[in-house]
């Protein structure tokens, strides 16, 4: 029997069920039993279906019946006054009531379900374990914020307290603290409180303790807005300036002090407090704050590194929104639980856009140090091993944009050093030198000869080159 009809039938047996005796069970329901069992049930759920009183069970009946074509919801054809000119006036209202139903029917959108946070039940204290031991529970912890915040922490609500929570911390300035330095850690290079996830007293001090302070109060005031903040940030003029150390602003006055001292990123913690207490705003540091950083370039994050790679091969999509697109799994890495193989490309969308899972990372993405989703992480670790410049070489997706960004070049107008002109401005934003247009041009010939001629070939291993280029992924 197909899986719906014994469904259905099962449904038929629960909706009315056949007489048994414990002590002389009847013998097995024979198809007419059955039947006539389906049948009862059927009407039973039809009539509390016209009533309105049809509960879950019967509505999955009916709708298997529906499914499995055993209960008509359509007209026969003889049932249309186009082909029984002959029909009764009733039947012929009947037909255009069920037409009209049917179109009002179409415009209903269907149902999605979508999983939520309900606090609908009621909330209850915890006891606390000592030791952590859950075994042996102590004295009940009603619910409350953190003591040293508030004066009275505790949550007087029939609720669980997660909404008390919400507004308690969006309530403390530590919030905004954190999130502002954070920023300012992905935009820069380095927070402001260089131990991103540590504010405590084990972390970092401020470098800029008031131009972290003005942050972490203009955010709320921006309305929380994330990308209002991004926006004031590099739109600074800090951000716009190379990251050298200054030797005038090593000494901007006598209370200038470079300490010797190493904060967790191995870098000099430098103060300049003459400098910080006499200017009048805040936004004055943003002309300073970049040149008390350590001046090494600093590397592409993976993401970055991705989307830059396929701006340059004009491959990228910048449309907003939109679903997760699935990452490719290599072969190797494929079992029964695997997820969809998406496109190698990702379709050309922005780096947000791809699915992550915990169990398949992007093998592209996770050699230049994008965290692993298992654990959240505050900053990145860059590191500088072999597997990233072998994953330059060799990843099928490099070597994909790679022969999207020869064609580009090849399509352009000019001569070959007008070609070579525009690979350098698309993939470094600058002009290329005498210099290396003249290695470039060796090099394009010496391929040229190498793959017997084939000068697409040629021009695909100078656009490899310039992927491969230090200046390509590191920001100076």
């Amino acid at each position: 029997l197909p899986d719906d009809l014994i469904v259905a039938l099962h449904s038929a047996r629960t909706l009315a069920p056949l007489p048994t005796d414990r002590a002389n069970p009847a013998p097995t329901p024979t198809r007419p039993d059955l039947a006539s069992a389906l049948t009862a049930a059927a009407r039973r759920a039809i009539t509390a279906f016209s009533k309105s009183r049809c509960d879950d069970t019967q509505a999955h009946f009916l709708n298997h019946l529906l499914r499995l074509g055993l209960l008509a919801n359509q007209l026969p054809p003889t049932s249309s006054p186009a082909n029984n000119p002959n029909l009764n006036p009733t039947a012929t209202k009947l037909t255009t009531l069920l037409a009209r139903y049917r179109e009002l029917e179409a415009r209903i959108p269907v149902p999605q379900r979508v999983v939520a946070v309900t606090d609908e039940a009621p909330g209850f204290d915890e006891p606390l374990s000592p030791r952590g031991n859950p075994h042996q529970p102590g004295e009940i912890v009603p619910r409350q914020f953190l003591h040293a915040l508030k004066p009275n922490p505790t949550y007087h609500t029939p609720g669980s307290g997660r909404r008390e929570l919400a507004e308690d911390l969006l309530a403390s300035p530590l919030l905004s603290r954190v999130i502002v330095n954070r920023l300012w850690h992905h935009v820069f290079g380095n927070g402001l409180v260089p131990t991103t996830d540590n504010f405590g007293r084990l972390g970092g001090t401020p470098t800029h303790p008031e131009l972290l302070d003005w942050l972490a109060t203009e955010l709320p005031a921006r309305g929380w807005s994330i990308k209002a903040m991004l926006r004031l940030m590099v739109s600074s003029a800090a951000f716009r300036q190379e990251k050298v150390i200054s030797n005038k602003l090593l000494v901007i006055s006598r209370n200038t002090e470079v300490t010797n001292s190493q904060s967790p990123d191995k870098s000099p913690t430098i103060l300049a407090s003459t400098a910080v207490t006499n200017s009048p705003l805040p936004t004055n540091y943003l002309s300073l704050i970049t040149n008390y950083f350590p001046p090494a370039p600093r590397r592409l994050d993976a993401e970055s590194l991705r989307d830059s790679i396929l701006a340059a091969s004009g491959q990228l999509d910048r449309t907003l929104y939109g679903p997760s697109i699935p990452i490719p799994v290599p072969a190797g890495q494929r079992d029964d639980y695997s997820p969809v193989n998406g496109p190698l490309d990702g379709r050309g969308r922005r780096s947000l856009y791809l699915e992550v899972r915990r169990n398949h990372p992007s093998p592209f993405l996770l050699a230049f140090d994008q965290p692993k989703p298992v654990s959240p992480a505050g900053r990145r670790e860059p590191t500088n091993v072999p597997a990233q410049s072998l994953t330059l070489l060799n990843d099928p997706f490099v070597l994909e944009q790679v022969g999207h960004f020869a064609r580009r070049a090849l399509a352009q107008p000019g001569d070959t050093p007008a070609r070579l002109r525009w690979l350098y401005a698309t993939a470094l934003s600058r002009p290329a030198t005498d210099a290396e247009l003249t290695r470039a041009q060796q090099f394009l010939t010496h391929q040229t000869t190498f793959h017997d001629g084939d000068v697409k070939l040629a021009w695909q291993d100078v656009a490899h080159a310039l992927f491969n280029l230090k200046e390509f992924l590191y920001l100076k």
